[in-house]
């Protein structure tokens, strides 16, 4: 995977970008650079990994799943109903993906997180997010705030 997207990202970089010269460098010139070490990189742990023997690695597709569905459970859940529940969600979900996080356990974390998010992003940083909405509301200023 290293190898690859140093690969890709190199052929990017000569494809879209001028490259210039040594003494004269173009914008391309430095990503190419930094695409082709991570491809060489990538090649060095690639080669010797094809001289050892292994065992095929067990894949937890339940993991996968949950991890994967939380995630499109936020970008569902954000706007219509706001940071909170889709936080709350997102870890509720992502926490039946491990049978060592608890309903409660997931429902104080998500709650934390939650907190966390909104005095990050909705007054260290000032973005204009809802924090809690019900979307069958029309005229509260809760679900929706007048600033």
């Amino acid at each position: 995977a290293l190898f690859l997207g140093g690969s890709l990202y190199a052929i990017h970089a000569v494809a879209t970008l001028p490259m210039g010269r040594l003494n004269n460098m173009g914008p391309g010139l430095f990503p190419l650079g930094i695409g082709l070490l991570i491809a060489f990189v990538g090649l060095l742990i690639f080669l010797p990994s094809l001289q050892r023997p292994r065992a095929r690695p067990d894949i937890d597709y339940r993991s996968l799943f949950m991890i994967c569905l939380s995630i499109v459970a936020f970008a569902i859940l954000i706007r219509p109903f706001g940071v909170f529940p889709a936080v709350i969600a997102l870890t509720i979900i992502s926490g039946l993906a491990d049978d060592k996080l608890g309903l409660p356990a997931s429902l104080v974390l998500g709650g934390g997180l939650a907190l966390f998010a909104t005095v990050i992003f909705r007054f260290a940083l000032d973005l204009p997010l809802t924090l809690l909405a019900w979307p069958f509301c029309t005229s509260c200023t809760i679900c929706f705030p007048t600033s």
